[in-house]
């Protein structure tokens, strides 16, 4: 898969030297920079602007590709052995998910879960998770409803958040209480059955006008308020 961006470019060549199958240029480099490219062992090619836009579908590459190994999501069972996910229901913009991903990873949840999607674009989460994802548990598992279930057979709790729940501030969790916190779309949240079949629901207090936040910026504030108070 092909990846790009000086970012996500950098984070690879410095922390994951062993995913990266090709280098791929579409500017000069410094001197320095290209002979510590030379030190990866790795082919090198150059490729003029057309077609770096061509692979980049006109994103902005800034003149950095790398092709790396695929990146395979992760098996469900995995979560026996975690104690607080996130599920995303519905979010289909790889850019939130992408967001979720890095602030579930920084902030110390144990990965994310994505339902209610059929059309994963890996590449794209990596990039707009700064990396993140390539040292993350990302799994999916299309049927919500299914996976409520799995994760209650494995001990989980299933707590949401909406527009009416409880304040997230008033959330106490209990030592190594195992939590998956749902999220929903923007456009449609999530759905009333999904709701019922919550132990808890909860909500971010807004002062301002809106009653809503972006998915990425409300699952961070929550993941936060979970695991830090």
């Amino acid at each position: 898969m092909i990846v790009y961006g000086k970012q996500i470019f950098n984070y690879i060549v410095t922390n994951h030297k062993n995913i990266i199958e090709e280098i791929i240029l579409s500017k000069k480099v410094d001197s320095k920079s290209f002979h510590q490219l030379r030190l990866l062992n790795k082919p090198i090619l150059n490729v003029d602007e057309k077609k770096a836009q061509a692979m980049a579908r006109n994103g902005n590459h800034q003149g950095y590709f790398l092709k790396i190994k695929d990146i395979e999501l992760n098996s469900i069972d995995e979560l026996k052995s975690k104690e607080f996910i996130v599920v995303t229901v519905g979010v289909t913009d790889m850019g939130n998910i992408g967001s979720i991903v890095r602030s579930a990873y920084s902030l110390g949840a144990d990965g994310v879960v994505l339902s209610g999607i059929e059309n994963i674009k890996i590449p794209q989460i990596i990039r707009s998770s700064s990396g993140a994802m390539i040292d993350s548990y990302v799994s999916s598992h299309k049927d919500i409803d299914d996976l409520i279930n799995r994760l209650k057979s494995f001990g989980y709790k299933i707590y949401s958040s909406t527009l009416n729940g409880k304040d997230i501030n008033k959330i106490e969790r209990k030592e190594k209480e195992k939590i998956a916190f749902l999220f929903g779309s923007e456009a449609e949240g999530l759905p009333n059955r999904v709701i019922k079949k919550c132990d808890e629901n909860y909500t971010i207090s807004m002062s301002g006008k809106f009653d809503s936040l972006n998915v990425s910026n409300a699952s961070a504030i929550i993941i936060n308020k979970v695991l830090h108070g």
